[in-house]
């Protein structure tokens, strides 16, 4: 089991809640609700992944910790997911930096939403490159797809890697939204892009 020791400060007060996870939770906490909402690593070991988000005015540390073993998947999804934030040159601090100069503002709504938006879109190609899809139709496919669903088909392909990302879309089926053809050719050449970064430098991991 992993211990996630999650800590709010709220104005000062700090609030805090541990528990012990499997992994497949733990990744579903450390993707869903602390990357893919905003956040971003602070610190990482082969035993200990550290993550900060801000959320509006309070701001959560949540530390994962667990053996080596049991850390590895969440290392290794860390690992990928820190490439794509180098590969895109979109900083932490630049986007807090935007957050803290809008405050009080309407444009703070807008502003704020940007960690949720680049979050989510790291963590997908992150996903993907951890779940090791190469196939780029897949990979367009899987970037329509919410978050939480993406998740759910890498973990089943890193515990079956011998299936495709498109099969396995077929056992799930999940929902996938309706996009605009100008969209959807953004979207393409982006993933384009973004997979043949990740795959440069470090090609594909064994499940």
């Amino acid at each position: 089991m992993i211990k996630r020791t999650y800590a709010r400060n709220k104005g000062g007060e700090i609030f805090t809640d541990v528990h012990d996870l499997n992994v497949e939770k733990t990744l579903e906490s450390l993707v869903l609700n602390q990357l893919g909402f905003g956040g971003h690593i602070v610190d990482i070991t082969p035993t200990k992944v550290v993550t900060f988000c801000r959320v509006l005015s309070d701001e959560d540390t949540v530390t994962f910790e667990g053996t080596e073993k049991e850390m590895r998947p969440l290392v290794e999804f860390c690992a990928y997911f820190l490439h794509v934030c180098q590969e895109e040159g979109i900083t932490q601090p630049l986007i807090e930096g935007a957050i803290e100069a809008t405050a009080g503002s309407r444009a703070l709504i807008f502003t704020a939403m940007t960690p949720l938006l680049v979050g989510g879109n790291r963590c997908k190609l992150a996903a993907l490159a951890w779940a090791g899809v190469e196939d780029l139709e897949a990979a367009q496919y899987a970037m329509e797809l919410e978050l939480e669903q993406l998740l759910e088909i890498a973990l089943y392909k890193r515990a079956f890697p011998e299936m495709s990302f498109l099969d396995i879309c077929d056992e799930i089926e999940p929902t996938v939204p309706v996009v605009d053809a100008k969209t959807q050719a953004a979207v393409s050449a982006r993933v384009e892009v973004a997979i043949d970064a990740v795959y440069s430098a470090g090609g594909s991991v064994a499940a």
